[in-house]
């Protein structure tokens, strides 16, 4: 077995060793967590929390602070965000945000209002039957793809958070028509690839190897 996992690993690509801190305890939890907390207030939610554990003498590296650290949050109260995440660092920890790729036309116009909406980087639908609405997602293998992705981490890497859940990715509707040619049902393990590479060049492109990322969806 051991043989078998080296050759596949070589093949597929190994991890990449995080730094150091990442190994220490984190703490955090989904944004129902800090929004149902006793206190009712995200930032005051996540204070309390690295609060509590420097009393108790309980080390911690990081803190997942989805809800303060989520872009529906930063866009309407981004000094919230900053608020957190100087607290955090004042303490020797890292915050760390949440993220998946939906992107509605809507949205990937206000962040790229110059491009025309043919030319978004989002990927396309295929005429489809039935009422349900298929999402869209951030389209990696469109040229301009990284640009849209860092207009839309722009406050959050400009306040510190420091690593982030990449989440989902393994919703890609079979309609889906990418920039490179692929359909979604080509792409049901390609977007997870383009996806955690999209997010790795982002958070490198700024921290060098000192961020963590912690993917949902994967593939070889």
């Amino acid at each position: 077995p051991s043989k078998i996992m080296d050759c596949y690993s070589r093949l597929t690509g190994r991890p990449i060793l995080p730094p150091k801190w990442v190994f220490e305890p984190w703490a955090g939890g989904g944004a129902g967590r800090w929004y149902l907390g006793p206190l009712h207030d995200v930032c005051k939610e996540q204070m309390a929390v690295l609060e509590q554990f420097e009393e108790l003498d309980i080390p911690h590296a990081g803190i997942y602070a989805e809800g303060a650290g989520a872009e529906w949050f930063t866009e309407s109260r981004p000094e919230e965000l900053y608020k957190i995440v100087a607290f955090a660092e004042k303490k020797g920890v890292h915050a760390f945000s949440w993220q998946n790729p939906d992107m509605t036309q809507e949205a990937a116009q206000r962040y790229m209002p110059d491009v025309s909406p043919e030319e978004l980087p989002i990927n396309k639908i295929a005429p489809h039957e039935g009422d349900k609405q298929l999402p869209t997602y951030i389209d990696f293998t469109h040229p301009k793809g990284m640009d849209l992705l860092r207009a839309q981490w722009k406050t959050r890497l400009d306040a510190g958070i420091r690593g982030t859940m990449v989440d989902f990715g393994d919703f890609v509707p079979e309609e889906a028509v990418f920039y490179d040619g692929r359909t979604g049902k080509e792409m049901h393990n390609g977007y997870a690839y383009e996806y955690a590479k999209g997010y790795r060049k982002l958070f490198y492109e700024r921290y060098g190897e000192d961020h963590v990322l912690y993917t949902r969806g994967a593939a070889p």
